[in-house]
């Protein structure tokens, strides 16, 4: 195995963390939490998760990825260097900004929710888009839909890496 292969596949790997592990966590995995555990047992784990996941798992592979990209060619003007810029500048947007913003906003506006047994009150519908509580005039709907656009972007970086590199095997 030759090193530009290695790093190849180190930053492939690393790639299919920044795109997997969100796939995982939103849309297999909370969902089935969520269905398993009821709403008001669901909420303070996954709050936990998601800091987590956009603290430090997307962040290192993001930096990971972009490390071996400069590691194969030590140029910056590659479009596979490019697109995992996108990526790791939309994961740090994501930890340093959105994140803690949008989880401080919706984990108010839960805790609004709830009784003085801990029971909810509310049914908190779509807490990944709504933030919470639907009524809730805070901006936790804007903050919660501006992760999922960093997201987005992150992925499009991370799928435009792939792509590129693989591209420029050929």
């Amino acid at each position: 195995m030759t090193t530009a292969t290695l790093f190849m596949t180190i930053g492939l790997l690393a790639n299919s963390v920044v795109i997997g592990a969100p796939l995982w966590v939103f849309f297999l995995q909370g969902p089935a939490l969520f269905a398993f555990m009821g709403r008001s047992k669901f909420l303070p784990p996954m709050l936990r998760l998601t800091r987590l996941l956009f603290r430090w798992t997307l962040v290192i592979s993001a930096a990971l990825v972009l490390l071996t990209e400069l590691m194969l060619d030590g140029s910056f003007s590659r479009t596979s260097f490019h697109f995992a810029s996108v990526s790791l500048a939309a994961a740090l947007v994501n930890a340093l900004i959105i994140v803690p913003q949008a989880l401080s906003a919706g984990a108010k506006a839960t805790m609004k929710n709830y009784d003085d047994d801990g029971k909810l009150r509310n049914q908190v519908k779509d807490m990944a888009i709504s933030g919470g509580d639907p009524s809730e005039k805070s901006g936790t709907k804007i903050l919660h839909q501006t992760v999922v656009v960093f997201v987005v972007i992150m992925f499009v970086g991370s799928i435009g890496y792939v792509y590129s590199l693989l591209s420029s095997l050929s």
